[in-house]
């Protein structure tokens, strides 16, 4: 885990930036020459994010809480993003 803590603008802009690599890949066509590229790209930015600590409890609640409950329903929990989770929860309920 990354454990340099970023602002919450920078969190925000971090989120924008995942979110738009979402929406492009969801808007990719199956098939598409580039595909796999946007969604390796989309991947890393998501992972990256999840490894970072968040500034506070709600972005951690917002945002890491938010990917970890759409793996649930989707039957694909992974377990770094569950402890990524945690380990916000816990540093941040600890200050």
């Amino acid at each position: 885990m990354n454990n340099v803590t970023i602002t919450q603008n920078a969190w925000q802009q971090e989120i924008k930036a995942v979110e738009g690599l979402r929406a492009l890949m969801e808007d990719t066509p199956l098939g598409a020459t580039n595909e796999d590229e946007i969604v390796d790209r989309y991947a890393d930015a998501r992972d990256s994010l999840m490894g970072s600590p968040a500034p506070d409890l709600g972005a951690a609640a917002q945002w890491k809480l938010s990917i970890v409950h759409q793996q649930v329903r989707d039957g694909m929990v992974v377990k770094a993003d569950v402890e990524a989770l945690l380990d916000d929860i816990k540093r941040l309920a600890a200050n």
